[in-house]
């Protein structure tokens, strides 16, 4: 019996059936190009998209500080004293009319 089982593995291949199997999968280097790809591209977009997207918010950052800078100026320019009333629906149309 053991002579039987001599040169077989549990599942039933020879060991050197499995050497093979393993000498072939270690130089077979088809698909590692098509994995390399895959994972450098997948980075590549990451940083592109995520500075695009950075770029975004800080340019509505600017659109929105400079549209609160206009209207305290407006409103600061028409003043009480001035003798023309700035209300909140004055400034809020003359900010989005810029």
């Amino acid at each position: 019996m053991r002579s039987a089982l001599r040169g077989k593995s549990v599942f039933g291949a020879t060991t050197r059936g499995w050497a093979q199997l393993r000498r072939r999968a270690v130089s077979d280097e088809r698909g590692a190009a098509l994995i390399e790809f895959a994972v450098s591209s997948l980075v590549f977009f990451l940083v592109v998209f995520g500075t695009l997207e950075s770029s975004r918010m800080i340019l509505d950052y600017n659109i929105v500080s400079n549209a609160a800078r206009e209207g305290v100026r407006w409103a600061a320019v028409r003043g009480v004293n001035s003798g023309r009333e700035a209300t909140a629906t004055n400034v809020k149309t003359y900010v989005v009319g810029r």
